[in-house]
């Protein structure tokens, strides 16, 4: 008998524990009408309880930890909140149609121990015990645009507490649960005209699930107020979903829709979308933080995810110029993959302020009235565009991309097909912030972008653009630089890529230099040029605008342009070692005609593939100082004058373009050992060549310096203002005719008058001889 009972305990322990089990997890049906009564027990449809707040109080009572479904099953007046704790709810629309749940006048107040009494939600979530969760599903919660209070701000916690009755309600639905605890809006849910500071609010450990087919929305048009009190403490309603940590979770086929003011506000927390948000209308005087970020505004660490079926839309029904559809403050992070899209924006995209990270692989399209595609500024930014990254046929002001401040973007995607209102088509990296950095790497594409100012492709001020790969092809600027304009302290490194077929009105096809250093100290622009391709590319092209009534068109004219891959401004200062144009490699460029605007000429290293040349204008300080020495000699004529570079080797110059006389003697004039200052080094003297004039072309000479560590050269190209004389030659009158082979010797004398000029010229080479050979042939 005893091994009956030792058989027999064991099973009796698992029918106990499977019992226990099923009790955990019963299911109680409750059941809400508007014929309801509250002194009801609400477990059957005859005997359903009036209101939802009844409902929370039997839920409240169990002890025993059950999960309640309560059937709302017509439509209600909710005239005080229905708070849940530590269960599992499920609140179901049952009907014909789906019952519509209002917020009513003079809703309660209600109390708790962190905020004493203020005005509450219609629903609440609390769990500080075990999990919980708030389900809803095929009904519609509707505030009605009503709010308790009157002062659009935050209930607070501690000394102040009992101020909280003049703070409008936080939500239609909110949890600051420390357990974990979701709401879920599931199918058929809809959350509507929020009164108050959201539609539906979680902080600490809660979570917001929005399932497919759910939907948060302002069903009429509507413009949020604040309270017009002056209050201090008034900031405005935050959005219809506000996270204060916690996390938001939008499933793709779940909508945001027709909502005033925001969409989401990520006051911390975590946010990942992969549904719709569309049309959202701004309302900057009224709202948290005004318009910046009226889809998604993240702040406080706040970090976000948009999955690729997620999609912002606003079909631009906006008018007016805003803020931003998506903000990124401090150090917050947002991730886009491959297949999110943002689009049909009058506004900026992407915002972007401080030591923000953005890894952004998705789509921006359609952004127009003067935003950008995106907005990065201040210091510690960190952006990626991933290959997949499309940010096309945008209207944008000062960039698609507008970057300043002291960060880094890497270019891995597109940039493509989109119009410029001011400078720059592609990408503007601006000076009034500290210095930024852009990499630009293979597969990434700056193409087919417009300005009709300057930078067609791109504009580099007080910052580092570093171009690895990729390509920079078929921009138009209406001004200069069609490729790239390089000005303020901007500097371009090309260690690779090509930069192809853009085109400019005036100079700089490819890329316009120009000699302006910015800030205080002063950042130094340089264009280096080591590797990659630079072909193609044309200045001077009839480029035509064509925008009216905001149809953004324009047109290009090639027939009488020129190539040409590199110019230099005749703006800004001028050039030294630290600021000018570096080709480490002349073989990248496909005509190595170097443009100056000053003087309309050409600069060609010829054989520069020995050795690196750098290019500039000269300082007007030193040209005055050259001219004066010239002068001196006679050569009053001033044809042209740069700056030039080349470490310890001698360097042959080509330079073209010129008017000047052809049948005079061309020299130039140099000084050597020009510093930061202008100025010359060790008060180098003036120094003397003679070129070589072939036909329009004029070819210089310059020997090394013997110094890898010098300075570089200003330089002038000079005439005399007379020819550099004449030859007299006097013989006999008459010769007699010699019919032998033996030689006659005809006597004469040749005489040369040498102007001083020349004089001067051959006593700068002391050590050598100068013979004039004079010879007769019959």
């Amino acid at each position: 008998m005893k091994k009956v009972i030792w058989v027999l305990l064991p099973v009796l322990l698992l029918a106990n524990l499977f019992f226990t089990s099923v009790r955990a997890e019963e299911t109680v049906t409750v059941y809400v009408n508007a014929a309801g009564n509250d002194t009801n027990d609400g477990l059957t449809e005859e005997n359903a309880l009036l209101t939802l707040a009844k409902a929370a109080e039997l839920v409240n009572a169990d002890v025993d930890g059950k999960n309640f479904i309560i059937y709302v099953t017509s439509d209600l007046t909710m005239q005080e909140s229905a708070r849940f704790y530590n269960h599992n709810v499920t609140i179901v629309g049952k009907g014909e149609k789906v019952p519509v749940v209002t917020r009513g006048d003079d809703f309660k107040l209600l109390s708790d121990t962190a905020r004493s009494w203020y005005n509450p939600a219609m629903l609440e979530i609390q769990t500080s015990a075990s999990e919980a969760n708030l389900t809803l599903k095929n009904i519609v919660f509707d505030d009605n645009f009503k709010h308790g209070g009157s002062i659009f701000a935050q209930a607070v916690s501690g000394e102040e507490k009992e101020d909280n009755t003049v703070f409008v309600q936080d939500a239609i639905v909110a949890s600051n649960a420390t357990k974990s605890c979701t709401i879920t809006l599931d199918e058929g849910t809809v959350l509507r005209n929020f009164g108050g500071m959201s539609a539906v609010r979680v902080t600490n450990s809660a979570e917001v699930v929005m399932k497919k087919g759910s939907v948060i929305e302002d069903s009429v048009e509507y413009v949020r107020k604040k309270s017009g009190t002056n209050n201090k403490n008034e900031v405005g309603a935050a959005g219809a979903v506000w996270l204060q940590g916690g996390k938001f979770v939008m499933e793709e086929g779940a909508e945001i829709r027709n909502i005033n003011g925001r969409a989401i506000y990520a006051d911390g927390g975590r946010v990942e979308l992969a549904g719709t948000i569309s049309d959202i209308t701004s309302n900057k005087s009224n709202m948290w933080f005004g318009d910046a970020g009226i889809v998604l505004h993240l702040r406080n660490s706040a970090t976000a995810l948009l999955k690729s079926t997620s999609v912002m839309d606003n079909n631009a029904t906006d008018t007016v110029k805003v803020s931003s559809v998506v903000a990124v403050n401090g150090d917050c992070e947002l991730v886009a993959d491959y297949g999110a899209v943002i689009r049909n924006y009058n506004m900026t995209a992407i915002a972007v302020s401080g030591a923000a990270t953005v890894n952004f692989d998705g789509e921006i399209t359609n952004i127009t009235n003067g935003g950008n595609a995106m907005n990065i500024q201040r210091d510690g930014f960190n952006i990626t565009l991933g290959k997949n990254s499309n940010i096309h046929h945008n209207v944008s002001w000062y960039g698609t991309l507008y970057i300043q401040g002291n960060g880094t973007v890497n270019l891995y995607g597109k940039i493509n097909d989109n119009f410029g209102t001011d400078r720059a088509g592609g990408i503007a990296m601006a000076h009034n912030l500290n210095a930024s950095h852009v990499n630009m790497y293979d597969g990434a594409e700056i193409c087919r972008n417009y300005s009709p100012q300057t930078g067609g492709g791109l504009m580099v001020s007080k910052g580092t653009f570093h171009m690895y790969g990729g390509t920079i092809a078929d921009n138009v600027a209406k001004d200069v630089g069609g490729g790239i304009y390089v000005r303020n302290g901007g500097m371009v490194i090309i260690d690779g890529g090509t930069i192809e077929n853009n085109i400019s009105k005036n100079a700089g096809g490819g890329i316009m230099f120009e000699a302006a250093p910015w800030g205080n100290p002063a950042v130094q622009p340089y264009v280096e040029i080591n590797d990659g391709k630079i072909i193609n590319n044309y200045m001077f092209a009839d480029v035509q605008d064509k925008t009216a009534d905001k149809v953004y068109e324009y047109s290009v004219d090639k027939t009488d342009a020129k190539t040409n891959d590199v110019s230099i401004s005749q703006k800004g200062s001028f050039a030294y070692t630290e600021r000018c144009v570096r080709i480490n490699n002349s073989d990248v460029l496909s005509n190595k005609d170097v443009y100056f605007v000053v003087d309309n000429k050409t600069v060609t290293a010829v054989n520069s593939s020995e050795s690196s040349i750098w290019l500039g204008n000269a300082n007007a300080k030193t040209v005055s100082q050259l001219k004066a020495a010239s002068d001196d000699k006679g050569w009053g004529n001033q044809i042209a004058s740069f700056y030039v570079y080349r470490c310890d080797k001698s360097i042959e110059l080509k330079v073209g373009g010129l008017n000047f006389n052809e049948n005079l003697p061309v020299f130039a004039v140099v000084l050597k050992g020009v510093d930061a200052n202008g100025e010359n080094e060790q008060n180098a003297e003036v120094e003397f060549y003679s070129a070589v004039v072939d036909g329009k072309d004029i070819y210089v000479t310059l020997p090394g310096t013997g110094d890898e560590n010098s300075l570089g050269r200003d330089v002038i190209l000079v005439q005399p203002t007379d020819d550099i004389g004449s030859v007299v030659i006097e013989g006999p009158k008459e010769l007699l005719y010699n019919r032998s082979l033996t030689e006659y010797k005809v006597p004469y004398t040749a005489t040369y008058r040498m102007p001083k000029g020349f004089m001067e010229a051959i006593k700068q080479v002391q050590d050598k001889r100068y013979k004039l050979s004079i010879y007769f042939c019959c």
